[in-house]
């Protein structure tokens, strides 16, 4: 399981990385710098990603959190740090964690007038019944632990994309938009649009500390405690509530429903992309392994070729690298006429034969070896295999239909005898039904 935890500022991070030991130091390939290390939580193993935005603002923190997403492809990402809160609400170190998060600033402004159009994202199901369910023991806890009295609030954010000191502040927000709003910052609706707009299945969530309340005696005193106490609970969810979550599997879905549960690049570049279509599809991770071993630029080559085969429908080209005598692909059908996508690695119709080149046997292939060639607009696959001999191998065109559906068309067998006789070409007789072989090692 991956954890993704995101701070706006190094002073906010900071704690939470205090909470555990020997962090790895790395880069991503766009420079942005994180931290990373390996727990075991009852015997199961968590990866924890933490990072800081490289810039202080809403489109910096959103860029950098979609950066992380494509990276990692996390479970669930937090965010933690300091927020204002509503002085006639909360006190300065209460926690409040985000039941919403909307940004105030949409909308058209006409003259000095907006008109909002409020844009929001709320927990997940599966979270909010959790959140609401371990609240109470969230505080008793963490009281504990600091020998203090705040509270936990499960509550709404505002977000804007500047710093507020305005005593009336909350009053506007909670009598314009959410009468609920008790925390005011500045990235949780980026932080929570570049999760949703990557990925389906991840849970996110926002906890910070009340550090000020956004009025005219706003100041920075409070920020250790409070993004101390927002480190401390991120810690203890990881301890104590991961394990509640079901992750990757919402309950939101019909069981075995098919769908994308992130967002895939398209064109593919690069083995990052690959590597995120193939989490998805589900190919056998050693095709890609010598995909690597033969390609020369992994930065721009993915081997991944979308064909359009119209209303929705697309074929994708696998590369799986050069072998002895050609390269090697899967071939995999997608069907986006719907809201839910489904896919399908297909298998295609192979020949078995004698020394004597007379067909024994028949069998069903997901690789396919040769050169291949895919005309989109008849939508027939050619694909030329080439044997041992001198001039032997073997042709074959297949159509794909609606719904992936796979028909040979033909079959020719080519010879070059080594006594020098005329090249032989043999066409074969695919309409008999040859007996079928589930495993090649029974042959």
């Amino acid at each position: 399981m991956k954890v993704l935890v995101i701070a706006a500022l190094e002073e906010e991070l900071e704690p939470f990385l205090n909470e555990f030991e020997n962090w790895e130091e790395d880069r991503n390939s766009s420079g942005d710098f994180y931290y990373h290390k390996k727990v075991i939580i009852e015997s199961k193993a968590v990866e924890i990603f933490a990072s800081v935005s490289p810039k202080y603002s809403k489109v910096a923190s959103a860029a950098h959190v979609t950066r992380m997403m494509y990276m990692i492809n996390p479970s669930i990402a937090i965010m933690i740090g300091i927020c204002a809160g509503d002085q006639s609400k909360v006190k300065l170190g209460d926690l409040i964690i985000s039941e919403k998060v909307y940004d105030y600033e949409t909308g058209k402004r006409k003259q000095e007038l907006l008109l909002p159009e409020i844009q929001s994202h709320e927990l997940l199901p599966p979270i909010m019944g959790l959140i609401k369910q371990r609240k109470k023991q969230y505080k008793t806890d963490l009281n504990a632990f600091f020998r203090d009295d705040f509270d936990v609030y499960l509550a709404s954010f505002a977000c804007g994309s500047a710093v507020i000191e305005k005593d009336d502040i909350f009053q506007i927000l909670q009598s314009k938009y959410d009468r609920k709003t008790l925390a005011l910052d500045m990235e949780s609706f980026a932080f929570f649009e570049a999760i949703k707009g990557f990925s389906y299945l991840c849970y996110a969530i926002v906890c910070k500390g009340v550090c000020d309340y956004a009025n005219n005696q706003k100041d920075d005193e409070y920020h250790e405690a409070a993004a101390l106490r927002s480190s401390k609970w991120a810690k203890y969810f990881i301890e104590n509530d991961l394990k509640k979550l079901e992750i990757n599997s919402l309950i939101l879905l019909p069981e075995n429903t098919p769908f994308y549960p992130i967002t895939l690049p398209r064109p593919a570049i690069g083995l990052k992309d690959r590597e995120l279509w193939r989490k998805v599809i589900g190919w056998r991770e050693q095709y890609d392994e010598h995909f690597i071993n033969s390609s020369s630029n992994l930065e721009s080559e993915s081997g991944l070729t979308f064909y359009n085969l119209g209303n929705h429908q697309y074929l994708l080209e696998v590369s799986l690298g050069l072998y002895a005598y050609q390269a090697g692909y899967l071939y995999i059908y997608l069907d986006e006429s719907e809201n839910q996508p489904r896919w399908e690695i297909l298998k295609l119709r192979r020949f078995i034969f004698d020394v004597d080149d007379v067909i024994t046997g028949e069998y069903y292939d997901e690789c396919v070896a040769g050169l291949a060639d895919f005309d989109t607009n008849t939508r027939i696959l050619s694909i030329y295999h080439k044997s041992r001999g001198i001039g032997d191998g073997y042709s074959a065109q297949y159509h794909i239909g609606d719904g992936g559906r796979i028909n040979l068309l033909n079959s020719t067998l080519y010879s070059l005898p080594s006594s020098g006789e005329e090249f032989i070409e043999s066409e074969l007789d695919i309409s008999i039904q040859y007996p079928i072989y589930e495993d090649l090692s029974d042959i």
